[in-house]
């Protein structure tokens, strides 16, 4: 029970970062190396990063065009230093790997149970069965919340999870009139310009 608490006090950090990542003296890219970190580190080593970070939070006013990202995850990441360089600013996130990973506490004395219940109250995710109204509700709450203009879906390619639900969830946010684009990349390759070109185009639009 100890080891799930240290998890969950590392989770907590986490969402905070996520809550108050306007308020943090980070670019983008910056800020998601820092998450990402909880990837590898220890919870007591994020833990204490995370703390280190959340301390220098203050009252930043950011310029940039608010937008929401999608996707698996944000690789290559210099694609967060393109949508800045292009006039964006990243509010909020669904990735796979960062804001999908917001799980809450568990209430069960049972340690099994409890991770259990932390995975299954997490936000929704297409590879864990969750339907594209709890998706499209997220999304709708994530942009609603943060002010977005718009949602960029960065998916990785052929990853059927993720696609299958695109034209559906596209759907629901244009008859909520928030435009979206969709990016397809191969994680291995570096960002192309095609791909910041239609970026680009994407927040000039918005």
């Amino acid at each position: 029970m100890d080891c799930n608490q240290r998890e969950e006090l590392a989770d907590e950090r986490l969402a905070q970062l996520h809550q108050r990542r306007t308020a943090l003296p980070f670019t983008d890219f910056d800020f998601y190396r820092l998450i990402r970190s909880r990837e590898y580190l220890p919870a007591e080593t994020f833990v204490e990063l995370a703390e280190g970070s959340l301390a220098q939070a203050a009252d930043i006013k950011r310029g940039g065009i608010p937008v929401v990202l999608s996707g698996i995850v944000p690789e290559p990441m210099n694609v967060l230093e393109s949508i800045s360089e292009l006039g964006g600013r990243i509010v909020a996130d669904d990735f796979a790997c960062c804001g999908r990973r917001l799980y809450p506490r568990g209430t069960s004395d049972d340690p099994f149970r409890r991770m259990a219940e932390r995975i299954v109250y997490a936000p929704p995710d297409p590879t864990r069965g969750n339907s594209i109204q709890e998706r499209l509700d997220h999304l709708l709450g994530l942009v609603r919340s943060n002010e977005a203009k718009g949602v960029i879906f960065y998916e990785v390619k052929f990853c059927e999870p993720e696609l299958f639900d695109l034209p559906n969830l596209r759907k629901g946010l244009q008859e909520a009139h928030i435009p979206s684009l969709v990016v397809e990349v191969d994680i291995n390759d570096p960002l192309s310009h095609q791909v910041r070109t239609r970026l680009e185009a994407f927040l000039e639009i918005l």
